[in-house]
């Protein structure tokens, strides 16, 4: 659960439009990739390579992910 908090209290502050962000691979929370840190989810996402604006809606205030 500590993971997910830390995930939720980074992404306003580490990214801004995410159009060049690759959600899993690149290090957008700290310094480890989503990735290495949740390697189960990553082998069966279908979205590997998916930047964080194609996963996500933004309203100016919430976030909500398009996890489909």
């Amino acid at each position: 659960m500590a993971r997910f908090n830390l995930f939720r209290c980074s992404l306003a502050c580490q990214n801004r439009e995410g159009g060049r962000t690759r959600i899993w691979p690149d290090s957008w929370i700290g310094s480890h990739p989503l990735c290495d840190l949740f390697p189960t989810i990553y082998m069966i996402s279908d979205g590997k390579s998916s930047t964080l604006k194609e996963m996500s809606d933004r309203d100016g205030i919430s976030i909500n992910w398009n996890l489909d």
